[in-house]
C-alpha cells in the first residue's frame, strides 16, 4: 500500500487532483482533518485515540448524508444532501478497528481507508487498491522539514505532491466561501490582505522541504489535463492508458462530475471579489501594506454587500 500526500493551502486544485490519482487505483474519500501529522511527528502516541474517535466521526457524518463536493462553492450550494458511506456495511470491521491495539501508524491508517473504501456507497469502490489519498492539514503548524522525514520513516512507500496557484486567483476563490457561505453575517468580516499573502507565501516555502511532483492550478485544466495525467504516470511509474478518460467520471471531495466539467476552470471564470479588489492584492508588497489593506478592506466590503447582485446563485 502507498500513501499519496497532497500538500495544498486553501483551494489549489487538491480535489480535482485526487479524482485523478484515484484512476489509478488509490482510494479517494471526504475524509481528512485527522491529525495524521501529528502521529507521523510522534506528538501522539498510537494509543492515542483521537484518530479512531475522528475516523468513527466521519463515517457516521458521511453515513447521514451532506452536501460536500463539486467544482466550487456555486456547484456545491446545488447539491442535493447525500449519503457517502453504509456504515451498516462495516459494523464488524469498525469494532474491529476500534479494538485493535495497533503497533503501527502505517496499518491503523490503511486499514481506516480500507474500511472505508468498503462501505462506500455514493460511487463505484475501488476492486483492486493501490493506496490511500491523505489531503494534507495544518503545513504551517509543524516543522514541515521534520515532518518529511517522518513520514518517509511511518510509511514504507509515500509519494508527495505540492500544489500551487497564482495568489489573486487563490485569494478570488478562497473568499468565494465567506461570500456566498450560507447564514452568513450581515457585518462584512475582516479581511487583512497582507496576513492572507503572508500565509500563502510561507506555503510554499514550507513546500520547498518535500522531495514532490509540482503541479500548479494552471497545470490541472484544460488544455493541460492530459499532459498533466502523463506527469503524474511517470511520477508514480503507474499508467492508466485503459481507461477512457473523457468517458469517465471524477469525484471531487465527495461529489462525482463528467470530464469535461471536471476539468473545466470554474471560480477564475468568476468575480467573487470585484476587478477592483483584484487589482489592489495585486499591488500587496509592491506598496506599503498597510494602505492596501485600508484599501482592500474598503473595496472587499462593497464586495460582500453586493455579490448576490454580481453573481447569480
Amino acid at each position: 500500500m502507498e500513501l499519496i500526500v497532497i500538500n495544498s493551502y486553501g483551494p489549489m486544485g487538491t480535489s480535482v487532483v485526487g479524482s485523478i490519482l484515484e484512476k489509478f487505483g488509490y482510494i479517494n474519500l471526504p475524509i481528512r482533518k485527522r491529525k495524521l501529522e501529528d502521529y507521523v511527528l510522534g506528538k501522539k502516541d498510537i494509543q492515542d485515540t483521537y484518530f479512531k474517535n475522528r475516523t468513527l466521526e466521519l463515517f457516521n457524518n458521511l453515513s447521514k448524508g451532506n452536501h460536500s463536493g463539486g467544482t466550487g462553492v456555486l456547484d456545491r450550494n446545488k447539491n442535493s444532501k447525500q449519503k457517502k458511506l453504509d456504515i451498516n456495511l462495516v459494523k464488524f470491521e469498525l469494532e474491529h478497528f476500534t479494538n485493535k491495539n495497533y503497533s503501527n501508524l502505517e496499518d491503523m491508517y490503511f486499514d481506516s481507508m480500507i474500511i472505508a473504501n468498503k462501505a462506500t456507497i455514493y460511487k463505484k469502490k475501488i476492486k483492486n487498491v493501490v493506496g490511500s489519498i491523505e489531503l494534507a492539514t495544518n503545513l504551517e503548524k509543524v516543522d514541515n522539514k521534520k515532518l518529511y522525514e517522518f513520514y518517509k520513516k511511518k510509511f514504507k512507500k509515500v509519494k508527495f505532491i505540492n500544489l500551487n496557484r497564482e495568489f489573486v486567483s487563490w485569494l478570488n476563490s478562497l473568499l468565494s466561501q465567506r461570500l456566498l457561505e450560507k447564514n452568513r453575517s450581515l457585518i462584512p468580516n475582516i479581511v487583512k490582505l497582507s496576513s492572507r499573502k503572508r500565509d500563502y507565501d510561507n506555503y510554499l516555502k514550507y513546500s520547498l522541504y518535500y522531495d514532490s511532483l509540482d503541479l500548479s492550478f494552471e497545470d490541472i485544466f484544460i488544455p493541460n489535463t492530459l499532459n498533466t495525467i502523463k506527469k503524474i504516470e511517470y511520477f508514480l511509474k503507474k499508467n492508466i492508458s485503459k481507461v477512457i478518460l473523457e468517458n469517465e467520471y471524477f469525484d471531487l471531495y465527495g461529489a462525482e462530475r463528467n470530464f469535461m466539467t471536471t476539468f473545466t476552470k470554474a471560480d477564475d471564470n468568476i468575480n467573487y471579489i470585484s476587478k477592483l479588489s483584484k487589482l489592489i492584492a495585486s499591488k500587496i508588497n509592491s506598496h506599503p501594506n498597510l494602505l492596501i489593506d485600508i484599501l482592500f478592506q474598503f473595496s472587499y466590503i462593497i464586495d460582500y454587500l453586493t455579490i448576490k447582485k454580481r453573481i447569480k446563485k
